[in-house]
């Protein structure tokens, strides 16, 4: 089980890796094709995408990750997978219509006297009514793939997220040239991307379980829902509380300054998505499958060496962000984005520690309590808005990551202790202080480099700080020495036959 662990955790980085190259491509393309402020506004209506998504899978994608395993087991892997599938579909089906027919009456019945024709909020609504079959799309490809990873495909799980990425960007960018240059066309391309995937994986997974309506179980749809329902909100208060500190820029501050935050909060959820995220993929199928079949001894063997190595390796995630964030966001997208430097070096480091948390932290699911996390997001939620709105004003777009990293420190340290209540491990003490000394080594190393140009001062601070942690954490730290050995010894012997 180690051993496919290893993969499937090599799996998902590859898979993010090749996913973040677009998202690197993307990003300086968007910020100079559309400019702060459209570019600001296509951020607003991914939020609101995001918003409505949660609703949109109604629990299920949740339900699948953690209730396959245990359907599996007994036999029941198609029943559920039928079942959940005719349930995601008709559901996710009904809703978007509901959303586009009152979209539509806001855009169409409401008087111009009451909402001007130019104003921003009839633009949106019009975005709105053409990314209802986006949303359709991407929540029933997110209910599928989580089938996918449920049933461990790591390989083509990555191959059609990286599918899925690159035909998006090649769909849209080729929108937006040929047809036209507004976020209309974008969306569109999007919209093609996602609907050609979904259709793909949807054949894929029923030539291995075919739909058999008689398969239906309103048991399981129940069982389902009661797990899933409580994470809606858990998803719906982590897009607020992740994209509403952008709608109190855009109400107290104006659309550039929007433009602006959205880059340096973008790049840092992209970091995160390459760092954290592939881990995160990679414990929940396998954790809650030894939950299934040893118990709690089964998985805090594998947690617990894999928490105290992730945050080990935290620490110089963080310091090499602080050294790198400048010439990378000049690099990505331009001088005129240089303000958002402070925003990536606040944003990724609470982000960073949220993503670690949702890993170290996963007895909560394992123990079901997902009302209990559903609250914890809540909290995290209402408090980076209210500390935005006192925030904002006094700091501008800088008091918004200072909400942002608030909320979200004080989430993570109450999700911790709680899961250590659940499942006690032994991944916090002494042994993180050489990665802290390290981390700070390699910061002091490479954060004084400037070879003039964004792109060579990035490499020689990258490639700087790659060579110099290891060297000093290997020097410092003797159990990562210890630990380390036996794969090394493995690596050589490979490489020497």
């Amino acid at each position: 089980m180690g051993r496919s662990f290893g993969k499937q955790v090599g799996h998902y980085f590859g898979g993010q890796f090749l996913v973040q190259i677009a998202s690197f491509v993307s990003f300086p393309l968007f910020t100079r094709l559309l400019g702060p402020a459209l570019y600001g506004l296509m951020g607003t209506v991914n939020s609101a995408v995001q918003l409505v998504m949660p609703f949109a899978k109604c629990g299920m994608s949740n339900a699948t990750e953690r209730l396959y395993a245990e359907h599996r087991a007994r036999g029941e892997e198609q029943a559920f997978f039928v079942t959940t599938r005719i349930f995601s579909l008709l559901w996710a089906l009904g809703l978007v219509l509901a959303l586009e027919a009152l979209l539509a009456a806001f855009v169409f019945l409401v008087p111009h006297a009451w909402v001007p024709e130019t104003s921003p909020f009839r633009h949106l609504a019009r975005l709105g009514m053409l990314v209802g079959p986006l949303v359709f799309a991407k929540s029933q490809l997110a209910v599928m793939l989580q089938v996918v990873r449920a049933r461990q495909e790591t390989l083509y799980f990555n191959g059609v997220t990286t599918l899925e990425t690159y035909l998006s960007l090649g769909l849209s960018v080729g929108f937006l040239f040929f047809f036209k240059r507004g976020l209309e066309a974008l969306f569109l391309g999007q919209t093609a991307a996602s609907t050609l995937v979904l259709v793909a994986v949807l054949v894929h997974l029923t030539r291995q379980m075919p739909l058999d309506r008689k398969l239906y179980r309103r048991a399981m749809v129940k069982e389902a829902l009661q797990f899933g329902t409580p994470l809606i909100w858990n998803e719906v208060s982590a897009v607020i509380g992740a994209f509403a500190d952008r709608f109190v820029i855009l109400a107290l501050l104006d659309e550039r300054a929007l433009g602006i935050y959205q880059v340096g909060a973008g790049l840092a959820f992209t970091l995160l998505q390459v760092t954290a995220q592939p881990l995160e993929y990679a414990v929940g199928p396998v954790v809650f499958q030894r939950w299934a079949d040893g118990g709690e001894a089964k998985v805090r063997e594998l947690l617990e060496p894999v928490a105290r190595w992730t945050l080990r390796l935290m620490m110089p995630m963080l310091a090499g962000i602080q050294a790198v964030a400048e010439p990378l966001i000049v690099l990505m997208s331009g001088d005129a984005y240089r303000e958002s430097a402070n925003i990536l070096r606040l944003n990724f480091f609470a982000s960073l520690f949220w993503g670690v948390t949702s890993t170290i932290a996963i007895a909560v699911l394992i123990a079901k309590r997902t009302r209990l996390k559903r609250n914890v997001v809540w909290f995290a939620t209402g408090a980076n808005v209210a500390l935005a709105i006192v925030l904002v004003p006094r700091f501008g777009i800088q008091g918004a990551a200072y909400a942002f990293v608030a909320s979200i420190l004080a989430s993570c340290g109450y999700l911790c202790l709680v899961a250590y209540r659940i499942l006690p491990m032994r991944i916090w003490g002494l042994y993180l202080l050489p990665s802290i000394a390290a981390s700070v080594g390699m910061y002091l190393a490479v954060a004084w480099i400037d070879l003039r140009t964004p792109v060579l001062t990035l490499l020689a601070r990258v490639v700087g700080g790659a060579v110099v942690f290891p060297v000093l954490l290997l020097a410092l730290d003797g159990e990562a020495r210890r630990e380390l050995r036996p794969i090394l010894s493995k690596l050589r012997a490979r490489l020497g036959r």
